[in-house]
């Protein structure tokens, strides 16, 4: 991850639900529908900002590495509800370097089929090179790869690589419907 900018502040709405937890939402980092990045726990005031500020710094973390423009702090004033009060967090990646590398070291996710009663997962990896390997474990379908496939005995058989995590999600449903599904029902 490089960076040259160490410090952000950013606004972020702070709150507390009806069963007690604090919520602190960065509106600043809404994506598709959502509000913000929203992070509940279940500590004191003081300990959710400071949980807050970890989540935020990975989440930036996160954005650079994917090489993801980092949004501006908004300027603009924000509503607010009765129970809610705005505050402005201030981090330093520097500061948590150490626990943003270990969630970049062994960054994955699970890009999934999910229709028609089907559940099917597969595990991805992002690469240094910025690329995601995906594998997909095929003991309930023995017999979909041969035997010279390339194979992880932690994770399955490499089934794609590809340059982004929503290429990765795309792929993935693709190489069900077009390859799982269609050898599970030619099974007897």
């Amino acid at each position: 991850m490089i960076s040259d900018q160490d410090l952000y502040i950013y606004p972020a709405i702070i709150e507390k639900d009806e069963d007690g937890f604090y919520i602190v939402t960065f509106p600043d980092f809404a994506a598709d529908e959502s509000d913000g990045l929203e992070i509940s726990y279940a500590g004191s005031k003081k300990e959710t900002i400071e949980h807050a500020k970890e989540v935020l710094a990975i989440h930036i973390g996160y954005m650079l590495d994917d090489k993801k423009e980092i949004p501006q702090p908004s300027q603009k004033e924000l509503p607010l509800t009765n129970n809610q009060k705005l505050i402005k967090v201030q981090i330093s990646l520097n500061e948590y370097r150490n626990i943003i590398d270990v969630h970049l070291a062994g960054r994955h996710f699970h890009p999934g089929y999910y229709e028609n009663g089907e559940c099917i997962e597969g595990i991805a990896f992002k690469n240094k090179d910025g690329t995601w390997t995906v594998y997909y474990e095929d003991f309930l379908d023995a017999g979909l790869f041969d035997f010279s496939a390339e194979r992880d005995e932690d994770f399955g058989v490499v089934i794609f690589t590809a340059e982004s995590e929503e290429k990765v999600s795309e792929m993935f449903i693709d190489w069900a419907e077009s390859v799982l599904l269609p050898f599970r029902k030619k099974k007897p």
